[in-house]
C-alpha cells in the first residue's frame, strides 16, 4: 500500500451512509476492530447520522466523523466539498466508498483533495440494488470510472459488476465477509421446541412473506418448534398481519431489532434467510459461526457459503421447497447437528474476520499496484 512511510499501515477512509445496523456496516467495524490501529489506520466518514454502530467503531479507536448531510435529493456539490476539506485535513491512503452515495460524493472528493489517494468501489450487493436511482445511472457510471478498482463479497457480485461496469473487469477482487465466531456446540438441544431463527430487516427483498407461508405450511403437521424473527422495518405491520392471518401466533416471535443476537443465536437450532437477492449475507455465516444448520435461498453469494455443507439451499420465493428444508431438519436432530458442525467448520476455516482483514488488505494492495 502507498502509505505516508514505508513502515506505516496505510490510512483508510470509509465513507458510507451511516454506520446503522447492516450487513455493510457490520463488516465494516469488524474491519476496524480487527485491524486498527496495527494492520489499518481507519476513519469511517458517515454522510449522514452516524449511526448505532458508531460506537463500536470508537471503541476499537477509529475516528467516526458524521457530515450530518441527511437526506441529498441528488444535490452532490455541498456533500463533495465538504467531504473534500477533510480528506485534505486527514490524507488518507485508501477511499473506500460503499454503496451508490458513498461513491458518488467520496471518488469526487477524493479526485478534488487527496489525488494520491486509491479510490476503491465497494461492491456489496447486485448493482441495481446499491442505492442508485434510475435517472442517475450516468452519473454511477462516471463515478465508477473514477475507480482505481473495486472489493466485492462474493464472486456473483463481482460477476454482475463486471457486466454493468467493463471497465472494473480486471480491476476487481473478491473478499467473502468475516464473521465472529461462536462455541461450537457439542449435544443437541433436547430440552425444548427446536427454535428457528431469521435476523434480517423487515423490508421487502428479505422474503419474510415466502417464510412465513413457509411457516404456516410447516405448521399444519408441525406445531412442535418455534420461528424468532430479529430486526425490524417498514414491514413490520404487515408481517404481523400475516402471522395472525395465518394463525401462527403461538409459532412465530417478532423480536424487533436487538443488541443480543449473538446470544439469540446461542438459543437457536435452525438459522434461516429467505433473501430474494443478497451479497454475502451475513446472516447466514452468523448461523454457521455458531454451529447452526442453515436454510437459505439460492441468491447472491449463499451457494458460495453453502457450498461445502452446513445448510440446505432452495430456490427463492419457493415457499413450498422452503417448507420442505425447514421440516427435514426440525424433525431430525441429528442432521440438524451433523449439518451444524460441518457448517461451523467451514466458517471457522473461511468466514472469520481475520481472514477477512488479511484478504481486503491484499486486494487493496493488489489494486494499488494496477493502478
Amino acid at each position: 500500500m502507498a502509505t505516508n512511510t514505508e513502515l506505516d499501515p496505510p490510512k483508510i477512509a470509509f465513507v458510507i451512509g451511516s454506520l446503522d445496523r447492516g450487513g455493510t456496516e457490520r463488516q465494516i467495524v469488524e474491519f476496524i476492530a480487527a485491524a486498527h490501529p496495527h494492520a489499518a489506520r481507519c476513519l469511517v466518514v458517515c454522510l449522514a447520522a452516524e449511526g448505532s454502530l458508531a460506537g463500536e467503531a470508537r471503541a476499537s479507536g477509529a475516528r467516526v466523523v458524521s457530515l450530518g448531510i441527511g437526506r441529498m435529493r441528488w444535490r452532490p456539490l455541498r456533500p463533495v466539498a465538504r467531504l473534500a476539506r477533510l480528506l485534505h485535513h486527514e490524507r488518507p491512503d485508501v477511499v473506500y466508498g460503499f454503496l451508490f452515495h458513498g461513491s458518488a460524493v467520496g471518488f469526487p472528493a477524493a479526485a478534488l483533495a487527496a489525488p494520491r489517494a486509491l479510490r476503491v468501489l465497494g461492491c456489496r450487493c447486485q448493482p441495481q440494488f446499491d442505492g442508485c436511482p434510475a435517472r442517475l445511472g450516468v452519473l454511477r457510471t462516471a463515478v465508477t470510472a473514477l475507480a482505481h478498482g473495486a472489493i466485492a463479497n462474493s464472486e456473483s457480485v463481482a460477476a454482475a459488476w463486471r457486466r454493468a461496469s467493463p471497465r472494473l473487469e480486471q480491476r476487481i477482487r473478491t473478499v467473502p465477509n468475516g464473521v465472529r465466531m461462536g462455541t461450537p456446540r457439542s449435544n443437541g438441544r433436547t430440552a425444548h421446541r427446536p427454535r428457528v431463527i431469521c435476523v434480517a430487516n423487515l423490508i421487502p427483498y428479505k422474503g419474510h412473506e415466502t417464510l412465513l407461508e413457509a411457516a404456516r405450511i410447516v405448521a399444519e403437521t408441525n406445531r412442535g418448534w418455534s420461528l424468532m424473527l430479529v430486526g425490524d422495518g417498514p414491514m413490520r405491520g404487515a408481517l404481523e398481519a400475516q402471522v395472525e392471518k395465518a394463525g401462527l401466533r403461538d409459532i412465530v416471535t417478532m423480536l424487533g431489532q436487538r443488541d443480543d443476537v449473538l446470544d439469540l443465536l446461542d438459543q437457536a437450532d435452525v438459522a434461516v434467510l429467505a433473501s430474494y437477492t443478497e451479497g454475502m449475507p451475513n446472516a447466514v455465516l452468523e448461523g454457521m459461526a455458531h454451529g447452526l444448520p442453515v436454510v437459505a435461498t439460492d441468491v447472491g453469494g449463499v451457494p458460495e457459503i453453502l457450498a461445502e455443507g452446513g445448510g440446505i439451499v432452495v430456490p427463492p420465493a419457493d415457499a413450498e421447497a422452503l417448507a420442505g428444508a425447514l421440516r427435514r431438519l426440525l424433525e431430525d436432530e441429528g442432521l440438524r447437528q451433523a449439518t451444524g458442525a460441518l457448517g461451523y467448520e467451514v466458517a471457522r476455516r473461511s468466514f472469520g474476520v481475520p481472514a477477512m482483514r488479511d484478504r481486503t488488505l491484499a486486494a487493496l494492495e493488489s489494486i494499488r499496484r494496477r493502478r
